[in-house]
């Protein structure tokens, strides 16, 4: 559809490929069903994407995962029936998702099209080398500057090359300011039509994470991207979710019609990793039972969701 057909855009900016699917994967499922609504998917990682560290981090990992996020997406809006055929052409460039690499703030990255979705894939791998040694998160080095001295942050593709927290920040923002249709821009609060923007929760109260006291880095670094670098720009609903919310009595408990779309969309995900990832000669039982452990902490459960503060951009910086 052209742009000036859309009556809503909704952005998820997310770290991981499987975000979506489990934390906030009913309100992703009524953007997705209806078309006059444009639904962005921006995956900052590479998903664990990390070759040759460990065995976690196998050949084939990411573009396993990659394979297994637009499955979902497909599976979104179609029957089983439908859906089974594209589960093998899925690597594909226009199986059948049009594909291109597009330029965004001087960044090459990839990106997939398919009826009222796009999907961009930024690949930023996960781990990186520390001036203090070891390995660390990649996009909480490239905030805080602790990346080791010399090291280049770029794409696991290749593509792109990030030389500042800043610099990944504005590529969001580029990309998020292209793929907003030209008359859904400048909106005030006060319209229902104003373009929504849906990101994990950086508040270390509302979204705890799990032992260490805060999300997943990624999540979390994604989030600040998002805050420092988009939220200033206005004209967005800011829609914040947590991600693994320790207090399981007040987090939505997903039932009928909804659990079954978000098992479908989740084992359309599962089922293609683990069938790309054997392609590539890796472990399919682990990452079988890896993936079955996931559903089986996160997959009744919806997002805690709050809207950002109008001061959001402001505070905690």
């Amino acid at each position: 559809m052209d742009d000036k057909g859309y009556m809503g855009c909704a952005f998820y900016v997310q770290a991981h490929q499987d975000d979506w699917q489990f934390f906030f994967a009913k309100q992703a499922l009524i953007d997705l069903d209806s078309p006059t609504c444009k639904v962005v998917f921006v995956y900052t990682t590479a998903g664990d994407g990390n070759p040759g560290n460990d065995s976690y981090h196998e050949k084939g990992w990411w573009e396993s995962r990659e394979c297994g996020t637009l499955a979902s997406t497909l599976r979104a809006e179609m029957t089983s029936e439908e859906f089974e055929p594209y589960v093998d052409k899925l690597p594909l460039p226009n199986e059948p998702f049009a594909w291109e690499e597009v330029t965004r703030n001087g960044h090459r990255v990839v990106r997939r099209v398919w009826k009222n979705t796009v999907s961009y894939l930024v690949r930023i791998p996960s781990m990186s080398p520390l001036e203090s040694g070891g390995e660390g998160p990649s996009l909480k080095g490239l905030h805080e500057g602790t990346l080791k001295k010399g090291f280049l942050l770029k794409s696991i593709d290749g593509l792109a090359s990030y030389e500042t927290w800043a610099d990944f920040g504005e590529t969001l923002w580029a990309i998020i300011d292209e793929e907003t249709p030209a008359h859904l821009k400048g909106k005030d609060s006060t319209t229902d039509d104003r373009p929504r923007i849906i990101v994990a929760d950086d508040s270390k109260v509302r979204n705890p994470g799990t032992s260490d006291g805060h999300d997943n880095w990624d999540h979390y670094e994604t989030s600040l991207a998002v805050k420092e670098y988009v939220a200033p720009h206005g004209g967005y609903s800011i829609e914040l979710y947590s991600t693994y919310y320790t207090n399981t009595d007040q987090r939505p408990t997903l039932s009928g019609k909804d659990l079954k779309r978000k098992q479908e969309i989740y084992d359309a995900y599962r089922d293609t990793f683990v069938k790309k990832l054997a392609m590539y000669g890796g472990d399919s039982a682990k990452v079988m039972a890896y993936c079955n452990h996931e559903w089986g902490e996160y997959g009744t459960y919806d997002a805690y969701w709050r809207w950002a503060p109008s001061d959001w951009a402001e505070k905690d910086r």
